[in-house]
């Protein structure tokens, strides 16, 4: 499972890079300036799109499960849910990386970022399922499963990888 946010900025940010992957966030992955994209240039709003990591989705899913444990019907996702936990935790997990010299920018940290105006998430619960392969729970030995979570039934692999340059 992942979740995904798209923040909007009152302004521009002066982040010096439209998408990166975030190696050591726990809970950011992958964050991309929406305005780079073809035809979404200019605006005075700066939007970006803050994916989590597969952790850090596990975890909330975990507190929060996606099935009632009684009779395992889906239980949909409600945005106030959505704008209270994970859309506020990848926003500030994200304004955290991004001013703070031991974040994604190093010493070139930024000292702050402009008011957000809008905020929304959206919950992805069945991005990044186990391969076939990798569903045996006999099976401790196998590179990933260290990695490896069943969550109301379905296996799910955590393990992480680049997203970006």
């Amino acid at each position: 499972p992942l979740f995904s946010a798209m923040v909007a900025f009152e302004g521009g940010t002066g982040i010096p890079f439209d998408a990166a992957s975030f190696d050591d966030d726990p809970v950011v992955w992958f964050a991309a300036r929406s305005n780079s994209k073809p035809g979404m240039e200019g605006g005075k709003r700066e939007c970006w799109t803050i994916v989590s990591t597969p952790e850090y989705a596990m975890a909330k899913i975990e507190e929060t499960p996606m099935q009632d444990p009684k009779t395992n019907e889906f239980i949909p996702q409600s945005d106030d849910y959505l704008t209270s936990v994970p859309g506020p935790d990848l926003r500030n997990a994200f304004e955290r990386s991004i001013t703070n010299v031991d974040g994604i920018l190093g010493e070139n940290a930024l000292v702050s970022l402009p008011e957000v105006v809008h905020v929304d998430a959206q919950r992805w619960g069945s991005a990044l399922p186990c391969h076939r392969h990798l569903r045996r729970d006999d099976d401790d030995d196998s590179p990933t499963a260290a990695t490896r979570r069943i969550i109301s039934g379905v296996a799910y692999d955590g393990g992480r990888f680049l997203l970006a340059p």
